[in-house]
């Protein structure tokens, strides 16, 4: 998907219905959540001047229990935004009790 901007990409991403916020939250919030970052970009230039930036992320949903039907809510928003993502793992994080699943793609802006 193109973005005008990473901001852009913030405003829809927190938008979906699951509450989200970039790398962490300032005070503890209840599962369902996401937590989204830029793990890495690179642009590319003509003339001199960027024209994109393919930036990769990384999204972390966390559910109380093994909740598929989470999952699939945000899917169906990654699809409704043109994002094809990997979902590259799923785990039960015991000390916190709580199920992580890990979803990557590439957005680009403008």
């Amino acid at each position: 998907m193109i973005y005008s901007d990473y901001t852009a990409f913030k405003t829809a991403i927190e938008s979906c219905s699951i509450t989200a916020a970039e790398a962490e939250f300032k005070k503890a919030v209840n599962t369902p959540y996401l937590c989204y970052f830029r793990s890495s970009e690179y642009a590319i230039d003509a003339d001199g001047k960027p024209v994109k930036t393919f930036t990769k992320m990384a999204v972390e949903l966390y559910t109380a229990k093994n909740n598929t039907t989470t999952e699939a809510t945000f899917e169906a928003w990654l699809r409704s935004q043109g994002i094809n993502a990997e979902k590259t793992e799923r785990a039960f994080v015991q000390s916190e009790n709580y199920y992580e699943t890990i979803y990557e793609f590439e957005v680009v802006f403008r």
